[in-house]
């Protein structure tokens, strides 16, 4: 093993062009974790919204990929790194945009009413479940949640809710207590 470590070392020492892929790779990396703009993060449509999952399940495979060729690792090896890639940086950033998204909006969180536009019934495997949006203004505009869970299939269309939003981009949004079942009196 070491003298493979050895002979990786040597290979970029003699063919310093080869570097270009992982310094690419490098980047691309910080790039997703700390430098996708929010209407990236927090888009909700169209291509941008797609940009974090071309970036994990194809750029950055494909870079990995140019890193390994040179070398002759065998096929299934670098299948296993593919994987190992995607299952590793997938879920980190998962988790990674939810805390930043969290973050910024308890530093910059503003609460206003939001208006339930639209009610479905999903069909998952998992099992059925009622998904609402809303639909709030700010600053003259108008802004749509993401679809949240209506747990106990209580609110219909038209129903106000309470609408939590970063200020400082409120496409970063979250429905407050959809979780919460209504009190009987």
């Amino acid at each position: 093993m070491k003298s493979h470590i050895l002979h990786i070392i040597e290979f970029y020492k003699e063919e310093p062009k080869y570097l270009i892929p992982v310094a690419v790779l490098i980047i691309t990396v910080l790039i997703l974790f700390f430098g996708l703009p929010n209407e990236i993060l927090y888009a909700k449509n169209g291509i941008l919204k797609w940009s974090p999952f071309v970036i994990i399940f194809i750029l950055i495979p494909w870079l990995i990929s140019k890193i390994l060729n040179p070398h002759k690792i065998r096929e299934d090896y670098i299948l296993y790194i593919y994987c190992a890639a995607i299952l590793i940086l997938g879920p980190s950033f998962g988790i990674w945009s939810g805390i930043q998204s969290e973050n910024d909006i308890k530093l910059n969180g503003h609460l206003t009413k939001g208006i339930i536009y639209k009610k479905w019934l999903s069909n998952r495997k998992s099992g059925n479940k009622w998904l609402i949006r809303c639909y709030f203004q700010y600053e003259g505009k108008k802004y749509s949640t993401f679809s949240q869970e209506d747990v106990y299939n209580q609110y219909q269309i038209g129903d106000s809710l309470e609408i939590e939003f970063s200020k400082n981009f409120p496409d970063n949004n979250k429905i407050v207590g959809l979780d919460e079942k209504l009190k009987m009196n």
